[in-house]
Protein backbone atom coordinates (compact mmCIF):
# COMPACT_ATOMS: atom_id res chain seq x y z
CA UNK A 1 0.00 0.00 0.00
CA UNK A 2 2.75 2.53 0.42
CA UNK A 3 4.23 1.89 -2.51
CA UNK A 4 1.05 2.46 -4.37
CA UNK A 5 0.68 5.76 -2.26
CA UNK A 6 3.85 7.07 -3.31
CA UNK A 7 3.65 6.24 -6.96
CA UNK A 8 0.54 8.23 -7.41
CA UNK A 9 1.80 10.83 -5.75
CA UNK A 10 5.00 11.02 -7.60
CA UNK A 11 2.77 10.64 -11.16
CA UNK A 12 0.60 13.68 -10.25
CA UNK A 13 3.60 15.70 -8.98
CA UNK A 14 4.74 15.26 -12.36
CA UNK A 15 1.75 15.25 -14.20
CA UNK A 16 1.40 18.94 -12.52
CA UNK A 17 4.90 19.88 -13.20
CA UNK A 18 4.62 18.94 -16.76
CA UNK A 19 1.01 20.51 -17.40
CA UNK A 20 2.42 23.87 -16.20
CA UNK A 21 5.51 23.67 -18.41
CA UNK A 22 3.57 22.67 -21.62
CA UNK A 23 1.07 25.21 -20.89
CA UNK A 24 3.52 27.80 -20.59
CA UNK A 25 5.49 26.64 -23.62
CA UNK A 26 1.93 27.10 -25.77
CA UNK A 27 1.70 30.81 -23.87
CA UNK A 28 -1.88 29.22 -22.30
CA UNK A 29 -0.22 30.36 -19.07
CA UNK A 30 2.46 33.03 -18.20
CA UNK A 31 5.33 32.57 -16.32
CA UNK A 32 4.07 34.34 -13.15
CA UNK A 33 2.09 30.93 -12.48
CA UNK A 34 5.61 29.80 -11.00
CA UNK A 35 5.77 32.53 -8.46
CA UNK A 36 2.46 31.71 -7.32
CA UNK A 37 3.49 28.38 -6.90
CA UNK A 38 6.62 28.74 -5.63
CA UNK A 39 4.71 30.43 -2.09
CA UNK A 40 2.99 27.06 -1.72
CA UNK A 41 6.59 25.53 -1.41
CA UNK A 42 4.57 24.86 2.94
CA UNK A 43 2.13 22.20 0.78
CA UNK A 44 4.81 20.19 -0.47
CA UNK A 45 6.30 19.46 2.67
CA UNK A 46 3.14 19.14 4.10
CA UNK A 47 2.76 16.47 1.79
CA UNK A 48 5.42 14.59 1.76
CA UNK A 49 5.10 14.26 5.19
CA UNK A 50 1.90 12.64 4.81
CA UNK A 51 3.44 10.37 1.78
CA UNK A 52 6.19 9.01 4.59
CA UNK A 53 3.71 8.55 6.94
CA UNK A 54 1.08 6.43 4.77
CA UNK A 55 -1.45 9.05 5.60
CA UNK A 56 -2.30 9.94 2.15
Amino acid sequence: KEMKANKIFKGLTFLLIGSILLANTLEILEWSVWSNLIKLWPLLIVSLGFSFNNLL
